[in-house]
């Protein structure tokens, strides 16, 4: 039995329904992350996490507006059961699955080096041995601290890493279901070309039978009594001798 989408579903609805919930969930996330990056900035929690994670902030944001695009390919592919656009589609999504994958363990490391800043009693102190800087912000490390401490407070790690690890799953199960309805594809094609419809003959059709009798119907020569084994022999029709008497 084939492949199915959660086990009952056609694999092109799931393909559809992952390809199209992509597109969307990730191209909101990339339009939060540009508007955190480039948007306006009320508090100094927010102003400290820009300015210390802007390079990983637009990383984050380039690698899911990709991966937004590739999904509404792979969605106009199934929408059209265009083998080649979710060949595409799959192709694109192993490479940014790995993107993903190493942006989002580089996020995550920098994320909790800065957020845990705030839980430590010389934090001004880590800060400067760090080398740790603000972009063109200018602040005091005491409110800096303050900030970092509120920021660890407001998000738990286990939300981090709970979002991370449940992408990298879902996009690893699309992957899945990509390489399966591109063969379900592949097989449909073959069937249309080499299995669909009568088969053509080789040969000419006849208006009669061809297994008609072998023997003749008429007849043929020595097939008169005379000829026939067992029967009395036949006179002589043969010219005599060439030094018989001639009268």
């Amino acid at each position: 039995m084939g492949a199915k989408f959660l086990f009952c579903l056609p694999l092109r609805l799931g393909v559809s329904i992952f390809t199209m919930g992509q597109f969307l969930v990730a191209g909101a996330i990339a339009g939060l992350a540009w508007f955190i990056t480039f948007g306006p900035r009320n508090t100094l929690e927010w102003e400290l996490l820009v300015a210390t994670l802007r390079t990983g902030l637009i990383i984050f944001a380039s690698i899911f507006s990709f991966i937004s695009f590739v999904g509404l390919l792979g969605f106009f592919g199934a929408m059209f059961k265009k083998t080649a656009l979710v060949s595409i589609y799959v192709v694109v999504l192993w490479f940014s699955y790995f993107i993903q994958l190493a942006g989002g363990i580089w996020f995550i490391v920098q994320f909790f080096k800065l957020r845990n800043l705030g839980a430590l009693d010389r934090c001004d102190d880590e800060i400067r041995k760090n080398g740790i800087t603000f972009g063109d912000l200018t602040v005091d490390l005491n409110d800096v601290c303050d900030a970092l401490e509120k920021l660890n407070k407001a998000f738990h790690p286990a939300v981090i890493i709970g979002v991370f690890v449940a992408i990298n799953i879902i996009l690893l199960y699309v992957i899945y279901i990509g390489h399966a309805f591109i063969g379900r594809l592949k097989d449909k094609k073959y069937e249309k070309v080499y299995g669909g419809g009568t088969a053509i003959p080789s040969y000419a059709p006849v208006k009669q039978a061809e297994n008609i009798p072998l023997t003749v119907q008429g007849s043929y020569p020595y097939t008169d009594a005379s000829n026939s084994f067992g029967h009395a022999k036949a006179p002589s029709t043969g010219y005599a001798p060439v030094g018989a008497s001639r009268v």
